[in-house]
């Protein structure tokens, strides 16, 4: 496993919550009105897999982790509001990594294409 993509996932779980409050108007992004924390969950498994699309699979526990990281923090912190369903948050957040999955499957999959028609190109 590539520590440096397990990490950069890591960072993009954790900025999906930092920018929350002034992306989309709420501190927690699953509150917010409109599609961006199922957007910004696809796209961080998205980034990911299209560096490094061995694995794939990975990526999106590093988007976990990252996001489980920050409420941890957060719940410790900051004053915030939904510290004492932190526990319940992170076992919910499970159910919405779907779109960071798929988005870290068609990332494998666009870049293994990608790499295919490089190969075939350059045996001409």
């Amino acid at each position: 496993m590539n520590k440096r993509i397990f990490m950069l996932s890591i960072g993009l779980g954790l900025l999906i919550w930092t920018l929350s409050p002034m992306l989309a108007g709420h501190r927690e992004p699953w509150d917010a009105q409109g599609p961006y924390y199922m957007v910004s969950l696809f796209i961080a498994g998205l980034v990911p897999a299209l560096i490094e699309p061995k694995r794939f699979w990975v990526w999106p526990i590093g988007v976990y982790l990252g996001q489980v990281l920050f409420i941890i923090g957060a719940s410790f912190l900051l004053p915030y509001a939904g510290a004492n369903l932190a526990a319940a948050g992170i076992v919910i957040m499970v159910f919405y990594m779907v779109p960071t999955v798929i988005g870290a499957a068609i990332g494998a999959g666009i870049r293994t294409v990608a790499a295919r028609v490089t190969t075939r190109t350059k045996g001409k």
